[in-house]
């Protein structure tokens, strides 16, 4: 849960004072036969067992009643009240003491008893350890007389030993394992029981109350260490050993500001019976205290006050519980504290009753922070619902203390996922109106509430803060509530409310209607109206709408001409949705968006303006003059140009008239418009240049004749297209031209330097014709490496396999064999001889050339393979000519590429 500290009045939860102090014990009045036993009898002494609780009575009866209190047993022994009660260590045997001087021991589960008379009122009595399982029946009693006795059972009765006397009545007994402990008017003594040895007397203290008014308390701590009270003062002895006998040492001793009127011990710490001394009476405390004499806690009982402390008794027990929290039975000690008319059972409290105690006063936070340190499954066993106490805690809040606001921070936390609660809890702060204090709690998942419960909260924040409606608006999930109900409310009630006008396009947002939403925006200026017709494609809804667009893109510009315009990346991509017709037409009286429009659509496309050439021309012209020129001469196609030149005409934009003249044909007029209107002699033969009309030459010539301006312009930069001697020879005599002598310097200052660039020309290229014939040369003369690894060009064989000529071509490249150059250069076969039609060719000439050879003679036959070598040897030589093959492939291969 994590509750924090989220008030400093937190700590005031209770209706009770800031200062009750949480007890140490959980008290609980033993009822049933208990109640009516008190009503007709006063109780004078106790004894605890492991189930048992004895009760001596003033009248003499003694009742055995069950840890509940219901009555089990009763025994007449007594005439007169019992003082003092045991049981044995096994619960088994219950023994008792009276004024009457009778005592009396009985078996709880046989018939056995036993009683003896001393005839002097006897106010102590303990059995020996281990009492129901020797034969011995051993027990000491002491009394009024002084005498304290110790009685054994023989094979032929009982033997009674004294084991001392003569101090003074016996006002306390206690008897642990071999050690026995008695008070008497003058101190405490210690003895052991077998040998009855006295080993010490610890005296009384001189400021101690005299016993008939406050008896003396022993109890042992352990086997060896007993604890004695005298009034207000407490003694702590040890039994010491020495080498052949005991002694008593006083450990320490603690100083009470009360009364000791009964004791019990742990090994922690040690359980007092304190009394406080009132006017009406005395009133018993429950005091724990450590060893060290430190208060560990201290509980004011719920019992009746009584007028004698020897009144109260107080006996411990240990009790085996089932501990829920640790899962198995444990060991914890239970007081019983008895007054005349009452006995209360005391136990230590646990967490059970540390949070029954928070719950009681209405400590609500300590008792949830109790149980979240449990942790759930531990608080559960301990039968407490932790969902239940943080209703109850909350309800508390609100009603009692009007805290709705710490009451809301701590839903989340204490109501967790629970649907129901959180419904019923909105639905209370809606009818208490208290939903400013809930509604940042209120949980939009895990749980998600009721549709109808959202939809309650949202009519209230609109007939009370329609501020707060938009912002739970934007911040809720549009799932949780009904939206068709929610805008329907607003809408009654929207008129020109700007924040309910926002509501709805929220609302219509969310219900995926963007269309619907737009409206609205539109209505309100909202700059994000650009930005969702981007997202959602809402140029359809907006096509009639784009004066208000403008309107809105200006207000968001700051500027009724915008450098950079949020409407356009809209419009100009899409023209299929918006065509550009009706654009144009809504955009018409708004000039620079127009300008916009038609300038980003001939970027995009230049055909896209085709209709709105003369449009965006007159928008140039007014708008960006820098762009007039590049759309003259791109779109010429697309405008008349004649309604173009009268509107550069209206605006003097000489150039674009100049250049529009010039696409009529009209190249003398704009000529003219140069010289007399810009009177500028660049742009005039640039213009000339351009054109390439001798006619222009001259009459730019004729122009020039006498202006002495235009005069050394063309002498400095038209000298290369015309001769100077032209510009030069119709100037007038005495015509004064400024900046003439430096213009013909440069003139011939160019003739030289053009000269002098020929002639350097000249000998850079003879000089790289007689480096590249030098490399040629050395590259003839080189020699060519060889080896076993060349390959024939042709062939692609070893080259040097064969005892053949071998070729060397002169590209240093390249190597072959004679034979495979020539084999390409074969002489033709002789015509074929006609033969049968069933001989071949081949076979027709191999039959002539034997015939033939039959015929001829020896030096006949040698002459002719001698001019057939020589024919040879001829076409081998024509061959080689034409240079390397290989080389000479390279290059048809490059020429075919």
């Amino acid at each position: 849960m994590g509750l924090d500290d989220r008030s400093h009045d937190e700590d005031a939860l209770s209706t009770t004072s800031s200062d009750t102090h949480e007890p140490a014990f959980h008290e609980e009045h033993m009822q049933a036969s208990v109640r009516d036993m008190t009503v007709r009898d006063s109780i004078s002494a106790m004894a605890v067992s492991r189930s048992h609780v004895a009760l001596g009575m003033q009248s003499g009866m003694m009742y055995i009643v069950s840890l509940e209190g219901h009555l089990e047993k009763g025994f007449r022994f007594h005439t007169a009240p019992i003082l003092d009660l045991v049981f044995d260590a096994t619960g088994e045997f219950v023994a008792s003491a009276g004024m009457d001087g009778i005592a009396a021991i009985a078996s709880l589960t046989t018939s056995e008893q036993y009683q003896f008379d001393a005839r002097r009122p006897l106010r102590v009595i303990r059995l020996e350890p281990h009492f129901a399982s020797r034969s011995s029946r051993a027990f000491v009693c002491g009394g009024m007389s002084g005498v304290l006795t110790y009685r054994e059972k023989r094979w032929f009765g009982h033997r009674d030993v004294v084991l001392h006397s003569d101090e003074g009545p016996i006002w306390a007994l206690a008897w642990r394992g071999r050690w026995l402990a008695w008070a008497n008017d003058r101190g405490v003594r210690v003895a052991h029981a077998q040998t009855h040895e006295m080993i010490t007397l610890m005296p009384t203290p001189d400021d101690a109350p005299r016993p008939e008014l406050a008896r003396c308390t022993l109890a042992w701590r352990d086997a060896s260490t007993l604890v004695v009270a005298h009034g207000d003062r407490i003694t702590i002895a040890r039994i010491c050993e020495a080498s052949d006998s005991h002694f008593v040492e006083v450990t320490d001793i603690l100083q009470l500001d009360c009364l000791v009127a009964g004791m019990a011990c742990t090994p922690q710490s040690m359980f007092i019976l304190a009394c406080v001394e009132y006017d009406d009476g005395v009133a018993p405390e429950l005091r724990c205290v450590s060893w060290q004499g430190e208060e560990l806690s201290s509980d004011a009982l719920d019992m009746q006050r009584s007028r004698c402390m020897n009144d109260w008794h107080m006996c411990m027990a240990q009790e085996v519980r089932y501990d829920p929290l640790r899962q198995h039975d444990m060991r914890r000690p239970v007081l019983y504290v008895a007054s005349p008319r009452q006995l209360s059972v005391l136990r230590p409290r646990d967490e059970r009753d540390h949070i029954a105690w928070l719950l009681a006063r209405r400590a609500y936070r300590q008792a949830l922070e109790a149980l979240e340190a449990l942790g759930s499954a531990p608080a559960a066993a301990l039968g407490y619902d932790v969902a239940a106490i943080g209703r109850e805690y909350l309800w508390y809040l609100m009603e009692e203390r009007g805290a709705y606001a710490e009451a809301a921070a701590l839903m989340p936390l204490l109501l967790r996922t629970d649907r129901g609660a959180w419904d019923t809890f909105v639905c209370c702060y809606l009818e208490r109106h208290q939903v400013d204090a809930i509604l940042p709690h209120i949980p939009t998942q895990d749980p998600q509430l009721s549709e109808m419960v959202y939809d309650l909260v949202l009519v209230h924040l609109l007939q009370h803060d329609p501020t707060r409606l938009l912002a739970t608006l934007r911040a809720w999930p549009s799932h949780i509530y009904s939206k068709q109900a929610v805008a329907a409310a607003i809408g009654d009630h929207a008129r020109n409310s700007r924040t309910l006008l926002e509501c709805l396009a929220q609302l219509y947002m969310a219900a995926h209607q963007p269309g619907k939403a737009l409206t609205y925006y539109m209505r309100l200026r909202d700059p994000c109206v650009f930005d969702l017709i981007r997202e959602y494609d809402l140029l359809i809804d907006v096509q009639h709408h784009i004066g208000t667009l403008v309107e809105l893109d200006q207000e968001c510009a700051g500027s009724t001409e915008p450098r950079s315009s949020a409407l356009m990346p809209l419009l100009v991509p899409y023209t299929h949705s918006i065509p550009i017709q009706r654009a144009m037409a809504q955009l018409e009286p708004y000039p620079w968006y127009a300008y916009l429009y038609l300038d980003a659509l001939y970027e995009r496309d230049p055909s896209l303006v085709t209709h709105y050439a003369m449009d965006l021309l007159r928008l140039y012209c007014r708008f960006d003059y820098a762009r007039l020129m590049p759309f003259l001469r791109t779109m010429s196609s697309a405008y008349s140009l004649k309604d173009a030149y009268d509107v550069c005409e209206t605006y003097s934009y000489v150039p674009e008239m100049v250049f529009l003249r010039g696409r009529t044909g009209d190249v003398v007029g704009a000529l003219q418009l140069i010289l007399e209107r810009l009177q500028h002699v660049d742009m005039a033969l640039d213009f000339v240049r351009q054109q390439d009309d001798a006619e222009l030459w001259d009459t730019l010539l004729a122009y020039s004749q006498d202006k002495p301006a235009y005069i050394r312009g063309l002498l400095e930069q038209a000298s290369g297209e015309i001769d100077p001697v032209r510009i030069i020879r119709p100037i007038q005599d005495g015509l004064e031209i400024p900046g003439l002598r430096p213009s013909l310097i440069k003139i011939f200052h160019n003739f030289h330097a053009q000269h002098a660039l020929l002639g350097v020309g000249l000998a850079v290229l003879q000089r790289d014709a007689y480096e590249r014939l030098a490399e040629y040369d050395t590259a003839c003369q080189a020699a060519l490496v060889c080896d076993a690894r060349t390959l024939c060009t042709v062939c692609l064989q070893p080259l040097l396999a064969a005892a053949v000529p071998i070729v060397l071509f002169l590209c240093r490249l390249h190597a072959a064999h004679l034979t495979c150059v020539a084999s390409a250069s074969m002489p033709p076969l002789p015509p074929a001889v006609f033969a049968p039609v069933h001989e071949t060719t081949t076979q027709q000439y191999r039959r002539t050339r034997a015939t033939t050879d039959l015929t001829r003679s020896p030096g006949r036959i040698a002459q002719e393979r001698a001019d057939r070598r020589a024919w040879l040897y001829a076409r081998q030589a024509r061959r080689l000519v034409r240079g390397c093959p290989a080389c000479a492939e390279a290059q048809r291969d490059r020429l075919a590429d």
